[in-house]
Order: C-alpha cells, then sequence, then structure tokens
C-alpha cells in the first residue's frame, strides 16, 4: 500500500500531484489547479481523505512470503522521538482496534529506524505484542528497557544496530525464537549469560563493538556458536532463587512452645524427584550448561537442596541476594493477601531465614549404583537411616547397566524414629495378581504390566511421642500417552495401605509423597482429593491423549465443551429424555479401556481427609501459575505431599519459586542453581 496516490482534478486547472498538495477550491486534491471541481471531484477527495486517515501517514508493508501479515513501517514524516511516537501509536491503535475487528490486518513487524530515539517507551509493546521483526536501528539508544522482551515469544528478527548500545538487557533470554540479532556498530562491553538462552539463533552480527576485541572471530556472526559458548562456558553472575520457610497462622504457632505438654511432636517431611543421571542427557535438556548436567555437580546441588545449604558468594551476588529477597518479600505479600479473608493471616514469611531440615526425605529417580555409592553411605553419617526399591527390570539387565536403574529411596532420621516396618509395591506384580484373582481382565496386562513403576511403605515409630506413622513414596509412569496407568498405580498403592491399615496398624496416619506425573483434575490427583473417581472420567477414555496440558486431564474441558455446544444446538436441552440420550450418544462415541469391576464402579478409597500440603496453604496445585516441574516444554505441578488431615496438622512449608521469575532467570530446569528439572517440596507437621 503505498500513500503517494496520483489523480486527475476536474477543475479549470488540471494536473498531478500528490496528496501533500492542496487546491484552494473547497475540496483537498491532487490537482494544481484553482478550481471548485464538479460533483465527481468532490466524491473523489471525499474517498482520497478518508484513504488518507486510515493511512495516518504509516506505510504497512505487506509480507510477501505471508499474505495477511504486515510490518508496520513509521517513515520519514511522523513526529520524532518518544512523544511523537506515543502520539502516533495512539492513533495508530485506534486505526488497528478497527481492523482487527474486521479481521483485516495483522501487525507483524515494526520498523523504527531513524526516529531519533533515545530510549524505547516502555507503552510502545502495549500496542504491540508477539511481533515477529523489530528494527531500532539508527537511533541514539544507550539501553534497552529490562521488561522490553518480557512478552515477545515471537520475534525472530532484532535489529539494533548503529546505536550506543552498551550491553542488552537479560530479558533477551525470552526471545527464544529469535533467529537474527544484528548488533554492529554500538558500543556493547559485555553480554548478558542469558544470551545462552538463544538457542535457535542463526544469525548475529558483533561487528564494529568493544566486545569484537575480545571475542574469536567464529563467534561474532555465528548465532549458534555465540550462544554455545556463553552456555558452556560462561558463569551466571546472578544469585539463585531464594526459597524461604513460611511459617502457618500464630494461632498454630502460637501451641509449639506447649508441644511436649499437648503431646505433640513437629516432623518435617521432604519429597525431591532428583532427575536421574541417565535420563539427564543433552538431547533433553539442550538448555542446560554442560558442567550443570554433570551428575557429580548435580549430586552437590542435590544434598545443598535437600539440607539447604549455599555457596559462598561473591559480595556482588550477596549484595543482588537482598534486593532479590525483596522482591520476593513483596511476591508472598501479594501472594497472600490475594487470598479470601480467611487466608489472610494464615501464614507470614520468617524473617530469620528459618532453616529446616527434613527428618523424613522421599527421594525419586535414585539409581542403584548412586544409592549403594554415596546416598546410603553419606546419610547415614549425616545421621538418616534408609530403605530403597528398584525397578523390576534390574533384576532382568547385565550387571554393567543393572547399576543405572532408579528407584524410589526414603531416609529418615534415626535421632526421632525407630523403624517398625517397610513394604515395596512392583505395579505390574500387582496387576499380574489381581488378573489371577479375577479381579481385572486380562487386556488389562497390556497396559498396567508392562509399566515398571514402583512404591515403598514405611512404618516408623516416633520416639518423643510413642505413636505410629506411615509414609508412602511414589513415582508414578511419566508418559502422557497413559494417564488411566498412572490413576490405577496409585489406586494399588492406596488399597495396599488400606490392607495395612486394616490387618496390622489400624488408625495409622499416612503421608503420601511422590511424583505423580499428574496434574490437577487428572484421574489420578481426583482419586487422592475426592476419594474416588467416576469410571466415565476422561482419563479412561481410549486414545485420550490431547489437549496442551500433557500430564493432566485437559482433554475434560474439551468434552464439557463439547457437551455444551450440543445442547445450544438442541435448543438448551433441559429435558430428562434429551439428556439421556446425550448421554448415551457420548458412551457410544468414546470407547473406554475395559478394567473390570474398576470400569463399572470406578476407583475409591478409604482414608479420610487426604490433603495436599501446598494446596491447603496456596490453592496451588489447582493454579496455572504453579510448578514443580519446569522444562522448556512443559511446567505444572505433579509432585505432591499428602497427608492425613485428621491426625497432622501443617505449620510451614518450604515456599514455592513464581513461575515468571524464574523463567526470567532460566529456560529451564535443572540449570546452574537448580540440579534437577523438579523442584523439593518441604512442610512441618505436628503429629
Amino acid at each position: 500500500m503505498n500513500n503517494q496516490k496520483k489523480g486527475k482534478g476536474n477543475g479549470k486547472g488540471n494536473g498531478k500531484g500528490n496528496e501533500k498538495e492542496k487546491g484552494n477550491g473547497k475540496g483537498k486534491g491532487n490537482e494544481k489547479g484553482n478550481g471548485k471541481g464538479n460533483g465527481k471531484g468532490k466524491e473523489k477527495e471525499k474517498e482520497q481523505k478518508q484513504n488518507k486517515q486510515e493511512a495516518l501517514q504509516f506505510p504497512i508493508q505487506e509480507n510477501k512470503e505471508q499474505k495477511k501479515e504486515f510490518f508496520l513501517n513509521f517513515g520519514d514524516d511522523n513526529e520524532k522521538g518518544e512523544e511523537g511516537l506515543e502520539k502516533n501509536s495512539k492513533s495508530l491503535d485506534e486505526f488497528m482496534k478497527q481492523k482487527k475487528k474486521k479481521k483485516e490486518l495483522k501487525i507483524n513487524g515494526l520498523d523504527l529506524k531513524k526516529q531519533k530515539l533515545f530510549k524505547v517507551p516502555s507503552f510502545l509493546f502495549q500496542y504491540y505484542k508477539n511481533i515477529v521483526l523489530l528494527d531500532l536501528s539508527f537511533n541514539y539508544l544507550e539501553t534497552l528497557p529490562e521488561d522490553l522482551f518480557d512478552f515477545q515469544n515471537n520475534l525472530k528478527t532484532l535489529i539494533a544496530s548503529d546505536n550506543q548500545l552498551i550491553s542488552l538487557p537479560s530479558s533477551i533470554g525470552f526471545l527464544t525464537r529469535l533467529e537474527k540479532l544484528d548488533l554492529h556498530s554500538n558500543l556493547i562491553t559485555h553480554l548478558p549469560y542469558e544470551i545462552s538462552h538463544l538457542f535457535t539463533l542463526q544469525e548475529i552480527n558483533l561487528t564494529s563493538n568493544p566486545i569484537a576485541n575480545n571475542l574469536p572471530n567464529e563467534l561474532l556472526l555465528s548465532g549458534r556458536n555465540l550462544t554455545q559458548f556463553y552456555l558452556h562456558s560462561a558463569i551466571p553472575k546472578f544469585p539463585k532463587l531464594n526459597r524461604p520457610w513460611i511459617n502457618g497462622s500464630r494461632e498454630i504457632l502460637s501451641i509449639l512452645p506447649q508441644r511436649e505438654l499437648l503431646g505433640k511432636e513437629s516432623i518435617v517431611v521432604m519429597s525431591f524427584n532428583i532427575l536421574s543421571n541417565t535420563y539427564a542427557n543433552k538431547e533433553l535438556y539442550i538448555y542446560t550448561p554442560n558442567f550443570a548436567i554433570d551428575w557429580m555437580y548435580r549430586r552437590k546441588k542435590i544434598v545443598q537442596e535437600i539440607f539447604r545449604l549455599e555457596d559462598e558468594q561473591p559480595q556482588q551476588q550477596q549484595q543482588q541476594k537482598q534486593q532479590q529477597k525483596q522482591e520476593q518479600n513483596n511476591f508472598f505479600t501479594n501472594l497472600f493477601s490475594n487470598k479470601n479473608s480467611k487466608m489472610n493471616n494464615q501464614f507470614y514469611l520468617n524473617e530469620q531465614e528459618e532453616k529446616k531440615i527434613p527428618d523424613i526425605i522421599c527421594l525419586q529417580e535414585v539409581e542403584w549404583g548412586q544409592f549403594k555409592e554415596f546416598f546410603e553411605p553419606k546419610f547415614d553419617e549425616w545421621g538418616y537411616s534408609s530403605i530403597f526399591k528398584i525397578k523390576a527390570r534390574y533384576w532382568n539387565m547385565p550387571k554393567s547397566e543393572a547399576d543405572r536403574v532408579d528407584g524410589v529411596a526414603i531416609f529418615f532420621s534415626k535421632a526421632k524414629f525407630d523403624y517398625i516396618k517397610h513394604t515395596a509395591i512392583d505395579f505390574p506384580d500387582v496387576a499380574q495378581r489381581k488378573i489371577e484373582m479375577e479381579d481385572l481382565p486380562k487386556v488389562a496386562l497390556d497396559r498396567l504390566g508392562t509399566r515398571d513403576q514402583v512404591a515403598q511403605i514405611l512404618v516408623l515409630k516416633c520416639k518423643a511421642t510413642g505413636k505410629l506413622l506411615m509414609v508412602a513414596n511414589v513415582h508414578t509412569y511419566w508418559s502422557p500417552m497413559y494417564p488411566d496407568v498412572k490413576a490405577f498405580q496409585v489406586q494399588f498403592l492406596l488399597e495396599e495401605i488400606e490392607h495395612l491399615k486394616q490387618t496390622e496398624f489400624p488408625g495409622i496416619p499416612v503421608f503420601i509423597c511422590g511424583d505423580f506425573n499428574s496434574m490437577y483434575n487428572s484421574a489420578a490427583i481426583d482419586l487422592l482429593s475426592q476419594g474416588s473417581v467416576d469410571p466415565k472420567h476422561p482419563d479412561f477414555i481410549k486414545n485420550n491423549h490431547g489437549g496442551n496440558n500433557p500430564y493432566s486431564s485437559s482433554y475434560f474441558k474439551n468434552l464439557n465443551s463439547k457437551s455444551s455446544q450440543v445442547k445450544n444446538n438442541n435448543g438448551g436441552g433441559n429435558g430428562k429424555k434429551e439428556k439421556k440420550e446425550e448421554k448415551e450418544k457420548e458412551q457410544i462415541k468414546y470407547q473406554y479401556y475395559d478394567y473390570g469391576d474398576y470400569s463399572k464402579f470406578g476407583l475409591s478409597h478409604s482414608i479420610s481427609k487426604l490433603t495436599s500440603l501446598y494446596q491447603h496453604f496456596l490453592e496451588f496445585d489447582s493454579n496455572p501459575d504453579s510448578f514443580t516441574n519446569l522444562t522448556l516444554d512443559f511446567e505444572g505441578v505433579i509432585d505432591y505431599i499428602w497427608y492425613d488431615a485428621d491426625c497432622f496438622i501443617p505449620i510451614g512449608f518450604l515456599c514455592p519459586l513464581e513461575k515468571k521469575q524464574a523463567k526470567k532467570k532460566y529456560l529451564g530446569f535443572p540449570n546452574c542453581h537448580f540440579p534437577s528439572d523438579h523442584i523439593p517440596l518441604m512442610g512441618e507437621f505436628l503429629i
């Protein structure tokens, strides 16, 4: 589209001109003449005036590769500088809203070169989000705003050449789709560590910058070489994100000094998937530095996570950590105050950075070789006894490979507990026994009998109170293709717990910890939180693996949406007959896996008041901004600590990380600060 439109006047003067020239008659036209023009001329003038108002002096250039997507060029005829840019943007915004309503236009790029800009205005991306091209060249920019790229995940080309930039903001790391970065002819002396996050970067130009004197030539023009160099060689200067201890309500804490009189003892429980060394490979975690994915490095960090130890930090990092701590305190304050009135005074941040040490530690993905060589002997030195359950595949593997098979492990304080009993569960064996007892049809073995996940149950006696407690540790199958299998693995675990409670330990309270590989509203989590799962739950539908959330029943929402559409199409669907027919159609349309009586009556358990620790305090599990697992492809809550709310009183917990802050620093976990793709969960309880 070009705003240099030509036309003919119909008055006395008959010449050619452009839109900028005006006649002396009543209308604005393209003629140089002085006549009034006839009716046709007025119509022509009216049309041209409307076109000019629409154009707003912003040439919109069509992207030839993808029609209907356009690059916005602010051009040379607009007001320069920030004030002019804001004025132009606001007027253009109205134009864009009209176009978007008509679905006529999508701005895909911004050309801001030669705009005499000394800074990029903060308002700019209120108007333009998710663009693919941004040209800031030939201005006077010394810095770019820290939040400039927070919401520009689709940006593929960034041109900021011929400015006076010294460095780039750390938010450059958000541009994970960036392919071209042109920074030549600036004053850049260093780059942020987050440049290593740009693993799709192909072209970069750092020539004519001071930094060019300190980097090999092969890094100045190759995006991949540069990002890999920073990823594997540079050490991030920012400190590790802090996770303070959050105490429960002051009403609960007021009884703590009297807990001996009340016959209660506090215990601290942790659950942590440490990421098996076998699974920690560069193909899966391409964003993790080589040094940070090395087992010896991660092992040290795992111990630091469990016992909340810290590395010695330079003074600069300590100052940054103080600033970071203040930001986090604000986050916690907002987090708590946003809850309803019942929650406002439920907990508070411990200002003294109280270091809680776990009394019971449930670990998942512990390799047998690592357990024998490191975890068992070291934790014994530190005052912990342990039990271990390995996956069944161990018995069918060569000795040279068997040590790399992983399992689950529970460690418990020898000073605080006496060992009573433990039992181990191989889920395929449970499925086989149920088939032999005709509790399950043979066809169920195809899904339940081939996933060799394991669990363990430990019974302890608290030395201070003499009371018994049960701890279960589980790691369910990982694949999003098997949500039904995860639910049945949880069901088998709960059945074993119920059997022990009924036959040997009546009334014993229980903790259930682990990596459930399942999110809120999945059948596995519904079973734990609600006590039962309907046999027609979407997780039991055959080939139900769609949706954006690979670990939960996102299909459930789609199913409800489809049902509501059917009702709307049938005029509301408010008759009993209509609803019955609709239900029958759905059952015919969706085929369910055959699990015998379980498919008739659903899954259930009788353990009363199982409660998720973090859901209880923060409504954490159901919050889409929460996570316990964060990678490039997935982020969400799949780890839990469940407790018997009739017997345990939760009085504190290790605060989770804020997702926005975590993603600003890291592309995913593991990384230089966090040794696993999961974060540990930890809570304190009165028993």
